[in-house]
């Protein structure tokens, strides 16, 4: 099943974007085989026969073969038609949100042979709409009338969106329409539990990028150390980057335990990263203080590289001129070591070890999908949309990009 903004419904309704949306029923769905019909296809001008002054035709046995003759397509009709009406200022991730919601519910009454009757909460409409307001709503269903907003739920038989749970009693409305209604908390732990989610994938899989280039720089066999290098000390950056994020939308996630074993570990483990993250987004103001002890605008990046059982080597990155003493590396000296390679650390400002953190992150992910509703787990929804745009010049000849 899926869902598509149909454009032509798409209108302003008493100073709201009013949004209609289409839901269809795919192969394998309860009842489609009731949204999949056979219909004519009639040519534009309709019967080129002679018709008579009420506009019948003249000769009905010729109506009557050409109308036979005309050509037969499938398609597959709305099982459900659902309308929202939006603030002007709504964007389309949050129409689309919709309507995956709008097509969650729609299926689950269609599903059991129950009416389609979703009540949404009632709500006031602008007491004025001044014309500065219908123009602003005409310009965002023009701009929504431009591309094609659409999606589905791929599993029908066992949906599992978090958000799916009775809102009858929520206050605060701000998605509403004849269907469904979301309110501003909702969506609100929506926005808290996708920011958490998509910042420890990305977290996972850059730090899988980073161990295998440390690992090969260890080995020492490589083309371009320069090109390898820098990929390595961006991705420890951005690893910085995307735990602080963690960090405090954990922080500031409305009815968190924040004083859980798990989370307090996680926390203390990354205690550091305000002021390393600090540092280089604002390393105009610390090339002062790197000069006084030759520390690396960009850091030292380490990490062990277990040999044997007995033997292991610090690898260390220090990009640009200002090179730092080699005795600057950690000392693992009587710790464990995984392989292929174990503590990953970057030290600017501060010292922290990438592993270390990474590792309390996985602690916590187990703890945190309890909490967040099995977020981790669960299938998320990606939209991807693309539209044309016509430049008006030769992109593919343009003069922007000099050699």
């Amino acid at each position: 099943m899926y869902f598509m903004v149909e454009n032509s419904g798409c209108s302003v309704y008493k100073g709201m974007v009013q949004v209609r949306y289409c839901l269809y029923l795919e192969p394998g769905d309860v009842g489609y085989e009731k949204q999949h019909v056979q219909v004519l296809v009639i040519p534009e001008g309709g019967y080129p026969g002679k018709l008579d002054k009420r506009r019948s035709p003249v000769d009905m046995v010729d109506y009557e073969k050409w109308f036979s003759e005309l050509p037969r397509v499938w398609r597959d009709n709305p099982f459900h038609n659902h309308f929202v009406q939006f603030d002007y200022t709504v964007t389309d991730e949050v129409i689309h949100f919709v309507g995956q919601l709008a097509l969650q519910m729609a299926y689950e009454k269609w599903a059991k042979n129950e009416d389609i009757d979703i009540k949404n909460l009632p709500f006031e409409f602008p007491k004025q709409v001044t014309t500065e307001r219908q123009a602003q709503c005409e310009s965002r269903i023009a701009s929504i009338n431009a591309i094609s907003i659409g999606g589905r739920i791929d599993d029908s038989k066992n949906i599992n969106f978090p958000l799916h749970n009775d809102l009858k009693g929520a206050s605060n409305t701000i998605l509403k329409g004849n269907g469904y209604s979301l309110s501003e908390a909702d969506v609100r732990k929506a926005l808290f539990h996708d920011g958490i989610f998509y910042s420890v994938e990305i977290v996972r899989r850059i730090y899988k990028d980073l161990v295998d280039r440390c690992f090969t720089l260890g080995q020492f066999k490589f083309d371009n150390p320069i090109d390898l290098g820098s990929r390595a000390v961006a991705d420890a950056w951005s690893i910085i980057d995307s735990l602080y994020r963690i960090r405090r939308l954990l922080e500031d996630m409305p009815n968190l335990k924040q004083k859980s074993p798990e989370l307090q570990l996680f926390y203390r483990k990354t205690d550091c990263l305000k002021s390393l993250r600090d540092s280089i987004q604002h390393l105009d103001d610390q090339i002062s203080k790197y000069a006084t002890d030759k520390t690396p605008a960009w850091g030292r990046l380490s990490w062990a590289y277990p040999i044997n059982e007995y033997r292991y080597k610090v690898c260390m990155i220090a990009p640009g001129d200002v090179q730092p003493d080699l005795k600057l590396c950690p000392s693992h000296y009587g710790k464990k070591m995984r392989r292929p390679i174990d503590f990953i650390t970057l030290t600017g400002k501060e010292e922290a070890c990438l592993t270390d953190m990474v590792d309390a992150l996985e602690k916590l992910v187990p703890w945190l999908n309890t909490m967040l509703e099995q977020n981790f787990v669960r299938q998320h929804q990606f939209v991807v949309v693309g539209y044309g745009i016509t430049a008006g010049y030769n992109i593919l000849e343009g003069v922007a990009f000099l050699p």
